[in-house]
C-alpha cells in the first residue's frame, strides 16, 4: 500500500464518519426541536 492511497484511505473513512455523525447529529436535533407525536 503506497502513502497516497493510504492517506487517501483515511480521508475516506474521515469523510465517512463525518456524514455519519451529521446525520446523527441533524437527526437529535430534529427529534429535540420536532419531538414526534
Amino acid at each position: 500500500m503506497t502513502y497516497i492511497s493510504y492517506c487517501t484511505s483515511i480521508l475516506e473513512k474521515a469523510n465517512f464518519i463525518d456524514r455519519i455523525l451529521h446525520d446523527n447529529f441533524v437527526m437529535s436535533v430534529e427529534r429535540y426541536f420536532f419531538p414526534p407525536n
